[in-house]
């Protein structure tokens, strides 16, 4: 110890997050309201305002529910059906951008 020289630590590499797994229209419980969430694939985000009851949209959708989204830039809002769930429309949340 007191030759001088420095001793060499193990390094071990900082565990990563497991990759966030994509909610859909089937996970609707597992949405928090007023968190922002990021569609996929087409990667526009918006902040999700809650469950609404429709009429079914297409033959495809066997239930009236739908998700409710905003944009955060333009205030339009969208929605995310059963049958988008079906073709593998999903979301996953965004974290805040501290820098924009």
């Amino acid at each position: 110890m007191g030759d001088g020289l420095a001793r060499v630590i193990p390094f071990r590499p900082r565990l990563e997050a497991p990759p966030e797994e994509p909610l859909s229209w089937y996970d609707a419980h597992r949405f928090e309201r007023g968190a922002r969430y990021r569609e996929i694939p087409s990667g526009r985000t918006g902040y999700f305002i809650g469950v609404s009851e429709v009429p079914p949209l297409t033959a495809m959708d066997l239930s009236s529910l739908v998700l409710l989204f905003r944009d955060p830039e333009t205030g339009v809002m969208w929605i995310c059906t059963e049958s988008e769930a079906m073709v593998g429309v999903g979301y996953v949340p965004v974290s805040w951008d501290l820098h924009p």
